[in-house]
């Protein structure tokens, strides 16, 4: 087992199998692991019998292969009335997290994982009592067009900053469910920015379309795709609408352009990571809230 400092973490042996039972504190994940030689190849999906108790919290399942590629699964929307379900997960749903070279090596998986992470935090318990490997699947259904890429949750969106700034991430109300907020002060540094780790192939698309609300001083929005070697292309919005409301911006790929790193060709068939940044004009403090990211074809 593994813990973020400030949690806590028990295994309980039950009937059929085991029980996490956990304190996330002041931290956001406590996971546990096994390590094990498969080749995934020979199978569709993965099939768990799980109940939890307790606060509403994320359930990651991940898959590590030998050289730390990981995969995998986020479930949010679990029942924590104690009862178990039973849960069939096609691994063409899962998608790449973080580590290695952006590409699973489905012959060569090393570790399964199982992961409890921060939604509400606090305690809970989760009884894992059956994990199999299966040839089921449900029905697969086609990827929409648009291609939609969720906004529900802030912490699926990793944070970096300039050196004297400020950033605060929440959920707040969006445009559609749930947005992204960043409340930020460029204090004395020059950029904010938020990314998440993804397994995109954009080659079939030509555009991004966001929605945007914003307060604040007049800052630069500059939208980043980076692929495996580090390419990073983007596109800078510098006329954001301060009136917090809500406006769509829609941006064709091809008005992207290299920013930096890499070997300044975008590889579209392969982008690992999507930046948001947010960058000095005026500097000072305010706040943007992001929803409804798409990619049109």
């Amino acid at each position: 087992l593994s813990v973020d400092i400030c949690s806590s973490l028990k295994i309980n042996k039950i009937k059929d199998g085991f029980e996490m039972d956990y304190d996330l504190g002041t931290g956001f994940w406590v996971q546990v692991w096994q390590n094990k030689n498969l080749n995934l190849k020979e199978y569709t999906s993965i099939k768990l019998k799980v109940a939890m108790q307790g606060e509403k919290n994320r359930i990651e399942i991940k898959l590590v292969d030998s050289d730390g590629t990981n995969f995998g699964y986020n479930i949010e929307d679990m029942n924590t009335d104690g009862n178990v379900k039973e849960l069939l997960i096609p691994f063409s749903d899962f998608r790449y997290f973080w580590g290695g070279d952006s590409n699973l090596e489905w012959d060569n998986v090393k570790s399964i994982w199982i992961a409890i992470s921060k939604m509400n935090g606090g305690k809970g318990k989760l009884a894992v009592t059956s994990v199999e490997l299966s040839d089921e699947a449900p029905l697969k259904v086609e990827k929409s067009d648009p291609y939609y890429l969720p906004m529900e949750s802030s912490s699926d969106w990793r944070i970096s900053q300039d050196e004297g700034t400020e950033l605060k991430t929440s959920v707040v109300a969006g445009n559609k469910g749930n947005a992204v907020a960043l409340e930020y002060d460029l204090v004395k540094g020059k950029w904010v920015q938020i990314y998440k780790n993804v397994s995109l192939d954009l080659i079939p698309y030509k555009e991004i379309s966001l929605w945007f609300k914003a307060t604040g001083n007049h800052n630069r929005i500059e939208l980043k795709l980076v692929d495996k070697d580090g390419t990073n292309y983007g596109y800078r919005i510098e006329d954001l609408t301060r009136d917090n409301k809500w406006h769509r911006y829609k941006i064709p790929f091809e008005k992207f352009e290299y920013f930096w790193g890499g070997d300044n060709n975008l590889d579209a068939k392969n982008i690992i990571s999507i930046w948001i940044a947010i960058s000095e004009i005026e500097g000072f403090d305010g706040e943007v809230a992001v929803d409804e990211i798409e990619f049109i074809k």
